[in-house]
């Protein structure tokens, strides 16, 4: 059944070596960089990590590439 949140398996995630790992945390969350990039590193993943500030995907979905100035990327 669709899940809207699940755990992902992270070994496949590994396996597959996306080109980023898009951190999107909820909207009241502080410095969702720094936790994107602790978790990227506790998961042994080397891709590209970005940050949104929270919720922006989740509520807008993708849209414009101005609405992207928000976002932190390394």
């Amino acid at each position: 059944m669709p899940q809207a949140y699940f755990a992902p398996d992270l070994e496949e995630v590994r396996r597959k070596a996306p080109d980023l790992f898009l951190y999107e945390p909820k909207p009241w969350g502080k410095n969702p960089l720094e936790k994107a990039k602790a978790l990227a590193r506790e998961r042994g993943w080397d891709f590209p990590v970005a940050a949104t500030d929270g919720d922006e995907l989740a509520h807008y979905g993708p849209c414009s590439s101005a609405s992207w100035r928000s976002w932190r990327k390394e």
